[in-house]
């Protein structure tokens, strides 16, 4: 009746032929991009940043190793990274709930199953990545990566409310710049949505679209009705108080 592509990259090698089918534009959101390619070193990235942002993160450095010892673990294929990876999501989740935050996704059980099964790998490596910035032992920011030979995708990041003060995230999305540029990918994408913290980082954005083309009475119904009515819906919700917003998040979690 309907397709309902999200998120379409107009960069995409299909983006051509998109075009040609009709589809109508439904929604519009950016994805903040590090390129990497001129950078032969992290040093040199590092050179490119504000002299405010790179004092900045000297301190939260320093503030977070008083609190012990820092360390950085990347892992990849087996059941360490399986359980780095649920717990990555589970934090996220509850991380969102708190804040307020609707995510039909996230909440969805299979979300984190499917992160779990691609980090551990099952013997047929996938390209996923699970760093984690490690304060005393205890994972302190996580982040879920996917990787080719070209460039590296930041599909999940978070942190634990405690560390936020010290810029844990942040620190471990510069060690993820000096890992990407160590690979020798020339691109990390941060996907959409845009956030501050993001373009702190970010050299451009590339356009993300959602996408609608009806083929039926029933799926112009949808396009034009369901679809149009849950971005009002959407809307609405980030208006509210936290409260309700956080009320409106357990419900649709108890729904996935």
């Amino acid at each position: 009746d309907a397709a309902n592509p999200r998120r379409f990259r107009r960069d995409a090698a299909a983006a051509p032929r998109r075009a040609r089918l009709g589809a109508r534009i439904t929604a519009t959101e950016q994805a903040p991009f590090l390129d990497l390619g001129k950078d032969g070193s992290f040093e040199a990235w590092e050179a490119r940043r504000q002299p405010r942002a790179r004092k900045n993160r000297r301190r939260q450095a320093r503030r977070l190793a008083e609190q012990g010892e820092v360390s950085f673990v990347a892992l990849s294929g087996g059941e360490d990274a399986a359980a780095f990876a649920a717990h990555a999501i589970r934090l996220k989740r509850e991380t969102m709930d708190d804040k307020g935050m609707v995510s039909p996704a996230v909440s969805d059980v299979r979300f984190e199953r499917f992160f779990a099964d691609a980090a551990h790998g099952r013997g047929r490596p996938a390209g996923v990545t699970v760093l984690a910035l490690r304060s005393a032992g205890v994972p302190a920011a996580l982040k879920i990566v996917i990787e080719n030979d070209a460039a590296a995708f930041l599909h999940v990041a978070v942190y634990e409310p405690a560390y936020g003060k010290y810029g844990a995230g942040a620190l471990l999305l510069e060690h993820l710049v000096e890992r990407t540029i160590g690979s020798r990918r020339g691109t990390l994408d941060l996907l959409p949505p845009r956030h501050d913290y993001k373009m702190d980082f970010a050299d451009a954005v590339t356009m993300v679209d959602d996408h609608a083309l009806a083929v039926t009475a029933k799926g112009w119904i949808y396009t034009h009705g369901y679809l149009r009515l849950r971005r009002r819906a959407k809307a609405l919700i980030e208006k509210l108080p936290a409260p309700a917003r956080r009320a409106i998040a357990r419900l649709a979690g108890r729904a996935g």
